[in-house]
């Protein structure tokens, strides 16, 4: 084994010096830097502080919406790393000049000399860019265009007076209060001059339910469809994706168009949606707008018809590709015929199989007919789900007799046998837990004998069944827990006080409900006293000076079917007296 020199223990300090700074002091530096710059501690939420941190830093410049970072990716993680970068020198935001320290320019070059003068430091793959974001991560808008968006961020220190032995992703999180950049593609965008447009004022029941009113549903038919807060993709973006094969409530079954890209004047439909996701994103009823192209939609009032068959989108040439491209949807069985949508691979749909061809399938889309071609459509086969088998209705403590549980379950109708486990765990049906186990018990009835509860008193046991068929077993069925008190301890003599013909109890640790006792220890020919009202008290009729032996048991009770029933405890141990 290698020896571990004194450089390497010098790391090991800072690395752990580091972690400690990435979790406190730079979480405190992202958070509340504000309190430097003289923020009011009123304003405790984070992004109130974003806000008024760039407010005392760049006077004048307003958010004018927020940005989630995704990297590219449709469903954001908090684990996801993204590049962010700089916005270059002498860019004027909302028609004002900024300073150049609120446009930071080679901050990973910064880092990375910081690092370099580390002793013993460890080299690694640098991004290029200004610093790295975390997937999800809001951060506020000051401006964008068509290909980026400029944000503000509070900045974020990952370390303290070292880095040394920081890992990479914390290092180049590190960076500057400032004006930052993102790609159009890495982030969704959510501006708020359309928030009160795109309010939806969700009914509610008198339980306090959402009621969302709407026109049809629309399924999603591209591999990810876009979420627009305006039917105006060149402008706003989509603020959100979602995967194929999604159902959105169609607010108006009316195409909308958009006029801010005649050379592409694409079709909308306007939808009540709210997102699903991790990052507490789009998590309000809203109206939004989704590509027409990409939505199957199923209007309200059109029944559906009983005869389809259910369908995916294969795409044979490019079977095996991540590249998913759009496949024409056609009013009529000819590549002429108008195009009325798309699908895109692994996409469903419903088709007439008894009216389709070699070369034409008959779908259902837009709740009417229309055409694919057949060598795009593969049928989905649904598994046969074999119907579950009957299991016993009821397992049950039928009575109590000889202190034993008399166990009986509801008869399977069908069935050939049972399967009986007695067991500690009846979710846990491990050998080491199963007490008793019968494949093809006969009859509906099973006495749990007094020798094998004894045994287990600490854990109790339960009885499981299942019928079998000739298909198979059905399911288990299990009763309540049935148990046996622990065994008392044995009376002592100090309990009791003892005279020629009597003996009574005076001091109990545990209630006598049942009392043996004999002239021999081995019980024979031993007479027993069973309490009916209160515990026992004294045993009578002895003999002066004789030799005798005393056990007793405590008891509890059991619910039966036929009622509560009373179950005795093991007999303690024997303490042997001798009478005056």
């Amino acid at each position: 084994m290698m020896k571990r020199d004194k450089n390497c223990s010098k790391l090991l300090l800072g690395f752990a010096v580091c972690m400690l700074f990435v979790f406190t002091a730079g979480f405190h530096n992202r958070e509340t830097s504000v309190g430097a710059t003289g923020v009011s501690d009123k304003y405790a939420d984070a992004s109130v502080y974003g806000q008024k941190f760039m407010e005392q830093c760049c006077p004048g410049i307003e958010p004018i919406g927020e940005v989630y970072i995704t990297g590219g990716i449709m469903e954001p993680k908090y684990t996801q790393r993204v590049p962010v970068y700089s916005v270059a020198k002498d860019t004027e935001i909302q028609g004002r000049k900024i300073q150049s320290k609120y446009l930071p320019q080679g901050n990973i070059q910064n880092l990375k000399e910081i690092y370099a003068s580390i002793t013993g430091f460890r080299e690694f793959e640098w991004i290029n860019g200004e610093y790295q974001a975390s997937g999800g991560e809001k951060e506020y808008v000051v401006a964008y265009d068509k290909y980026n968006i400029i944000f503000w961020s509070n900045g974020y220190k990952a370390f303290g007076a070292s880095p040394a032995m920081c890992h990479q992703s914390d290092i180049m999180m590190s960076h500057p209060p400032g004006f930052y950049s993102i790609p159009r593609g890495k982030a969704w965008m959510k501006l708020y001059k359309y928030n009160e447009r795109n309010k939806y004022d969700a009914k509610k029941d008198k339980d306090g339910n959402i009621i969302v009113e709407y026109r049809g549903k629309g399924r999603a038919t591209s591999h990810y469809i876009g979420i627009s807060s305006l039917p105006e993709y060149v402008d706003t973006g989509n603020v959100y994706y979602e995967k194929s094969n999604t159902e959105f409530m169609i607010a108006d079954t009316r195409r909308m168009s958009t006029k801010t890209n005649p050379s592409k004047d694409e079709l909308y439909y306007k939808v009540i949606y709210r997102a699903k996701n991790d990052v507490y994103y789009l998590s309000d009823f809203e109206y939004f707008y989704v590509p027409a192209k990409y939505i199957n939609l199923y209007r309200n009032g059109v029944k559906v018809p009983v005869n389809l068959t259910d369908g995916k989108i294969v795409d044979p040439d490019y079977s095996a590709s991540s590249y998913y491209r759009d496949i024409p949807v056609y009013k009529d069985a000819t590549t002429s015929a108008k195009i009325i949508g798309y699908v895109q691979k692994d996409a469903l749909v419903q088709y007439y199989e008894k009216d389709s061809n070699k070369t034409w399938s008959k779908v259902y889309y837009n709740s009417d007919t229309a055409y694919i071609k057949t060598r795009y459509i593969q049928k989905v086969v649904k598994p046969v789900v074999a119907k579950p088998k009957p299991a016993p209705k009821k397992v049950s403590v039928k009575t109590i007799k000889n202190n034993e549980y008399v166990m009986t379950w509801s008869k399977a109708s069908g069935c050939k046998d049972y399967k009986i486990i007695l067991t500690k765990n009846p979710t846990s049906l491990t050998k080491k837990n199963i007490v008793y186990q019968n494949n093809h018990y006969k009859g509906t009835t099973y006495t749990v004998k007094n020798s094998v509860l004894k045994k287990n008193t600490k854990t109790g046991l339960y009885l499981c069944v299942a019928a079998n068929y000739s298909h198979g077993t059905s399911v288990n069925t299990r009763s309540d827990l049935i148990y046996m008190g622990t065994k008392p301890p044995a009376l002592k003599k100090s309990q009791l006080k003892i005279s020629k013909k009597e003996i009574k109890i005076i001091k109990y640790k545990r209630e006598v409900m049942r009392l043996q006792y004999a002239t021999n220890k081995s019980f024979k020919k031993a007479k027993t006293i069973t309490a009916k009202d209160g515990m026992i008290t004294s045993i009578k009729k002895l003999k002066s000076k004789k030799t005798y032996y005393i056990r007793y048991a405590d008891r509890d009770y059991a619910d039966t079917d036929s009622g509560g029933k009373l179950v005795y405890t093991d007999w303690s141990n024997t303490l042997k007296v001798k009478t005056k």
